[in-house]
């Protein structure tokens, strides 16, 4: 599926530039009615604050009025109408796209008529592990692996500068090392430690490293990593019922590989009969083919009523080409935000010489005062980012995902296209690349709060190790069109709101007035940025303290 895909997008794109380059006789759009009909006030700026690399200064409106002169952005823009890619909203919007066989396994989206205040909709029960979700900052982590005792510096480095908010060790992390940690004294100290399959540190052999119950700072423990089959989750069954004998209010987690024999069976196996609170997994790759690995955790967990947390990638191999540019590392770490997810750790943050790994974030590896790469910088960015869309995301509940492929006819394996309706959400029909927008995909997700309150988060998913054609850093205009006429007269046509991921602060977001009821907006995103929003209905944006 992926490399056909990939291999029919690939000859759609060069039979169009082929065909530009003759000369073919085509209509050009009418690209100043284009910018005059969705003009200034609809356009937001998303910058990723870094290097300039990601400014999205770009204006939705003036990319429409160079004429077509660039030739790759002209031949795209009828590529769009022709092919499925710019026309995407028109067609897209009324038929549902193959989905590759996933299986949506959001929650209840209570119904789509209902005038965006709520109306049936019921708020799910939540569960304890849910529960601590909402009432603690979204978990955020980067695994440190055989390091020994940090120095203070080291520790509130890691709190302060890179935004984490929860100390991760590996296995032979307790006791020892995390009482290093600890003894920097921080009021904030939160700590996940892995154990053994059955529950005990490599560093003594006792059970959680010999820590009593209800160790201060503890969240959770991860027992044991990634197993394979059937076999190994009846030996981590072990491990489960002694941490919860021992420290019954720990949340427990189990992390697994995409990779496993019969993924699905042992995902089941976990969330429906043994003793866990938050399902993980781990999966590297920047390919489409995580949408899949993404949706199926999620839906396990929703149906199980477990939080679900992910590992992303900051590491190297010596047999693995460098793939963290900082589209890349967007992209992997809002595609999560997209999909729900509400804990993300970081593998890895620093670690000994006697591995086959390499830390990305600093020069060299086995050293606490190891200098810092650029690399660094970036990923401390994305976290103070990821924490201020994490107030919301954290008290939401996931309701459908949805995507806008180049071509409506070959999604990404694991996706549903988007189409009118999805998420419940009443008002939206179009949601489209903007005009002259090149092979720019979208990822959506659609969440609820508790008062039934609709919220969308969109996300610009190219990034510069992806597949073709999203495989750049390219900023990119998304058009959302709503359709207020069947709206109640308290709601705002005129504008938004908005969590902004640089201040974490609520904005109001303006939008064109095209006709009547009907509005549009014009998102500007770098390349792997989100965008998240909800309607003006006198309800406010549902946020964590």
């Amino acid at each position: 599926m992926k490399s056909s895909r990939m291999f029919f997008l690939f000859a759609l794109f060069l039979f169009v530039a082929l065909a530009a380059a003759c000369g073919e006789d085509r209509a050009a759009p009418d690209a100043g009615s284009q910018a005059d009909a969705f003009d200034a006030g609809g356009d937001v700026a998303s910058d990723a604050g870094l290097d300039g690399e990601a400014d999205a200064g770009f204006d939705a409106g003036d990319a429409g009025t160079d004429g077509g002169g660039d030739l790759e952005l002209d031949a795209g823009a009828d590529a769009g109408a022709d092919g499925g890619g710019d026309a995407e909203g028109e067609d897209g919007s009324q038929a549902q796209g193959d989905d590759g066989g996933a299986d949506d396994g959001g929650a209840d989206d209570g119904g789509a008529d209902d005038g965006g205040t709520g109306g049936d909709w019921m708020p799910p029960e939540l569960s304890r592990a849910q529960q601590w979700v909402r009432d603690n900052p979204m978990f955020i982590s980067a695994l440190t692996v055989q390091m020994g005792d940090p120095p203070d510096a080291f520790v509130n480095d890691y709190f302060d500068n890179f935004h984490a908010n929860a100390v991760h060790l590996w296995q032979t992390g307790l006791p020892n090392t995390m009482n290093g940690w600890a003894d920097a004294g921080r009021s904030d100290f939160r700590f996940v430690a892995w154990t053994r399959d059955d529950g005990t540190s490599v560093d003594g052999g006792e059970l959680i490293g010999g820590y009593p119950a209800d160790a201060p700072g503890r969240i959770a423990y991860q027992i044991g990593d990634e197993p394979a089959n059937m076999q190994d989750m009846y030996a981590l069954e072990e491990g489960f019922e002694a941490i919860r004998a021992h420290d019954p209010d720990a949340l427990l987690i189990l992390n697994f590989s995409f990779s496993a024999d019969n993924i699905e069976e042992i995902l089941d196996y976990y969330v429906d009969q043994m003793d866990g609170d938050i399902v993980s997994y781990d999966l590297y790759s920047r390919s489409s083919g995580v949408y899949r690995t993404l949706g199926m955790f999620r839906e396990a967990a929703l149906r199980a009523k477990m939080p679900y947390w992910r590992y992303m990638n900051s590491y190297l191999a010596a047999d693995l080409e460098q793939r963290h540019h900082e589209s890349d590392q967007r992209w992997d770490a809002f595609s999560g935000l997209v999909y729900g997810y509400t804990g993300h750790s970081w593998f890895i943050y620093q670690i000994t010489s006697n591995h086959d790994l390499y830390p990305i974030l600093f020069e060299t590896g086995d050293a606490f005062d190891a200098a810092k790469t650029s690399a660094w910088a970036m990923h401390a960015q994305i976290n103070q980012e990821m924490a201020n869309l994490g107030r919301a995301i954290t008290v939401l509940t996931s309701t459908e995902i949805r995507y806008v492929p180049t071509l409506s006819w070959f999604p990404p394996e694991g996706t549903v296209i988007w189409e009118q309706g999805a998420g419940g959400d009443p008002y939206i029909t179009a949601l489209e690349p903007a005009p002259d927008q090149l092979a720019l995909e979208i990822l959506v997700g659609f969440f609820r709060d508790d008062y039934g309150e609709f919220y969308t988060m969109v996300q610009n998913v190219r990034h510069e190790h992806g597949e073709f054609p999203i495989n750049n850093d390219e900023e990119g205009s998304i058009r959302i069109v709503f359709d207020f006429s069947g709206a109640p007269s308290s709601l705002d046509r005129n504008a938004l709101l908005s969590l902004n991921k640089l201040t974490g602060q609520v904005e109001v977001v303006p939008m064109s007035q095209v006709q009547g009821d009907v509005a549009t907006l014009d998102i500007v995103l770098a390349a792997g940025d989100p965008f998240l929003f909800k309607y003006i209905t006198g309800q406010a944006f549902a946020l964590q303290p």
